[in-house]
């Protein structure tokens, strides 16, 4: 009885099938575990400019903010400010802006400043875009 028949056909189909498998594979692997990076913090903030000028900038609820890992822009500017804890006390050593808490600026204050806070992470994030002492 002669054989006619081969194998190669089968094995061809099956190594092409094997081929569209792994790279289907290897294109969702790919796509399905890139990471989100990180998420920006959720804060609330208000600032107020009382009659001597200081712009108080108030904490009132999120995530507290780490020193170092977030700006405040004065009209583009970055500034330095000083902490207040809630009970009024000015903090020298801080290490991060919790509710409750103000920041203030007392020396070089512009007429209706323009303030936006901006957190740093995996990119840069503006949490907040404050102007006249309104949430804009």
């Amino acid at each position: 009885m002669p054989n006619d028949t081969a194998a190669s056909d089968l094995i061809g189909v099956m190594a092409l099938i094997a081929v569209f498998v792994t790279a289907a594979a290897i294109v969702g692997v790919a796509l399905l575990s890139s990471t989100m990076g990180d998420a920006a913090p959720a804060m609330l903030a208000r600032s107020v400019t009382d009659e001597n000028g200081s712009i108080f900038i108030y904490h009132d609820g999120g995530d507290p903010l780490e020193r170092g890992h977030f700006k405040i822009l004065v009209d583009g500017e970055p500034k330095h400010f000083t902490l207040i804890d809630g009970a009024g006390h000015e903090c020298e050593t801080w290490t991060s802006w919790k509710t409750g808490q103000a920041l203030v600026l007392s020396n070089d204050v512009p007429e209706n400043p323009h303030i936006q806070i901006v957190a740093e992470g995996s990119g840069s994030w503006l949490l907040h875009d404050l102007g006249n002492g309104t949430a804009v």
